[in-house]
């Protein structure tokens, strides 16, 4: 928490925000990584395929969130 202590005092709840974000985002992308290569691994018939594609899709959908969060950040 450095960047907290170097912040002043009326930006640390954007500053927590911002770590939060970044955190989750990083791990947002670790998991759909992972999902891809198991879809990849598995034969394109398998049924199993819809629920990766499931799963995919909510972690697009929660990254879009993710992104807002961090949105006032970026500019």
């Amino acid at each position: 928490m450095d960047c907290i202590e170097e912040k002043n005092p009326e930006f640390i709840e954007d500053t927590i925000t911002y770590t939060i974000a970044s955190d989750l985002r990083n791990l947002l992308s670790a998991i759909k990584g992972r999902t891809i290569l198991m879809k990849n691994v598995i034969n394109p018939s398998n049924p199993l395929q819809y629920h990766f594609d499931e799963i995919l899709n909510c972690l697009d959908e929660s990254s879009d969130i993710t992104n807002l969060l961090l949105d006032p950040h970026l500019y």
